[in-house]
């Protein structure tokens, strides 16, 4: 093989790691995320599964709390509105779509709040399914926020989503 055909081979592996893919992915960020308490938090969620050949569909997507599989008495988010925890009717909504975005914003964060969020998906595969997810820390904070920092004594921590 020539060198401009082994180029071409590595960057396609390189920048479509993607296309290539065919596992089922959720993309939270990767430390807890920090507010203050009476603030507005958005957690960016990318998610992707496989696609064999054809397109698959999603029929339902979901937020909840402390759960890795999403099985649960009360949901902070599902999209047939099903069993939606009370605490988060009215400042929990679903910014994403039902093909790869599923951002979740919280309004006038509550102490309560703070735990830790999954998000889940059910396409129309017929076997393969979203394995246990780790979810995302949420932590809220009596603490006001300043300059994009959540101050406690002695320590800071700069905040990477919307307060």
């Amino acid at each position: 093989m020539n060198t401009e055909a082994l180029t071409a081979l590595a960057l396609t592996v390189v920048l479509l790691p993607g296309v290539l893919s065919d596992g089922w992915t959720v993309r939270l960020p990767a430390g807890p995320v920090l507010a203050a308490r009476g603030s507005t938090v958005t957690v960016p969620c990318r998610y992707g599964y496989p696609d064999p050949g054809r397109r698959r569909r999603v029929l339902s997507v979901m937020w909840c709390r402390d759960q890795a599989r999403c099985i649960t008495p009360r949901y902070v988010y599902h999209s047939a509105g099903i069993l939606p925890e009370p605490a988060y009717l009215g400042r929990a909504e679903y910014l994403g779509d039902t093909v790869n975005d599923c951002t979740l914003k919280i309004n006038g964060l509550r102490a309560s709040d703070s735990g830790t969020y999954v998000f889940r998906f059910i396409t129309d595969h017929p076997v393969e399914n979203l394995p246990d997810q780790a979810g995302v820390v949420l932590l809220v904070s009596a603490v006001h926020t300043k300059g994009g920092f959540l101050c406690r004594p002695g320590l800071c921590f700069l905040l990477g989503a919307d307060t």
